[in-house]
């Protein structure tokens, strides 16, 4: 006769006994270490370099989560995705998880800062920076619209094409517009400002970004239109130039030949 599974997985089965037991001599063992002066924050030797902690999180094991917390370990470390372990509890929804991680003291509003570093490997690894979606968007598109002027600055290192226009006949200047939040970052603002070309602030039907529609936005609205009426002066010409024609490596061999005088006509990013 065959046993049945309950026997096997009930609350009081050998099983669950000899589960308890290993857990219980893996956290002895854990406390072994801790006691010894084991490295808590040391990385592994792997493309994702995770601590203890994140390993905690990725084999469910909240009780070592509570020990490598208590001991020293730091409960906000991030792997080389930027990744803390909070961060990888909530993204794979482990409720219980997350909870000892909060408890322990995680940074709930810690931000996952991989985007730059996953955006530089892809390009490296030869990923084309202006490839566009089924809307037409690239990922310049999509940085512009999200405000992230680090992101913005590597693909243009990388040859991403500023004026290049969704399927709605939109340029990333345009999409920057759309998000109030963004009207604050005057560092962007002004560098997309410099480098669009021909300047413009509508989209092919000559309508102009909601925000700018706003009363609120009266006084914006009515500067960038008409900046964007008057023809360039001879610097944003040459910077402009530069910017299509020269690459990185051209603009840095240029830097270091040039007098000091001409440096401005090379675009900053």
């Amino acid at each position: 006769m065959k046993p049945r599974m309950s026997n096997w997985i009930g609350p009081h089965s050998k099983f669950r006994s000899i589960m308890a037991i290993m857990q219980q001599q893996a956290e002895d063992c854990l406390h072994v270490l801790c006691e010894h002066g084991v490295n808590l924050n040391a990385r592994l030797q792997s493309h994702r370099q995770q601590s203890a902690l994140h390993l905690a999180v990725a084999h469910q094991a909240p009780s070592a989560i509570a020990i490598l917390a208590s001991r020293g370990a730091s409960i906000n470390a991030t792997d080389h995705f930027g990744m803390t372990p909070l961060h990888m509890a909530a993204g794979t929804l482990q409720t219980e998880i997350t909870s000892c991680l909060i408890q322990q003291g995680a940074d709930v509003n810690r931000t996952q800062d991989t985007d730059l570093s996953c955006v530089e490997e892809l390009l490296v690894g030869g990923a084309s920076p202006n490839v566009k979606n089924a809307a037409g968007c690239t990922p310049l598109h999509e940085a512009c619209l999200g405000g992230r002027e680090e992101v913005v600055d590597r693909l243009l290192q990388h040859g991403a094409d500023l004026n290049k226009r969704t399927h709605l006949g939109e340029n990333c200047l345009f999409l920057f517009l759309t998000q109030t939040s963004n009207l604050k970052s005057t560092g962007l603002l002004g560098k997309l400002l410099g480098l669009t070309s021909p300047l413009s602030v509508v989209d092919a039907k000559g309508n102009l970004p909601h925000v700018l529609k706003l009363p609120r936005y009266t006084t914006q609205k009515d500067q960038l239109v008409r900046l964007a009426q008057q023809p360039r002066d001879l610097l944003g010409i040459c910077k402009v130039h530069m910017h299509q024609h020269y690459n990185e490596s051209s603009r840095t061999f240029l830097k270091d030949r040039l007098p000091e005088k001409s440096l401005c006509i090379i675009p900053r990013e």
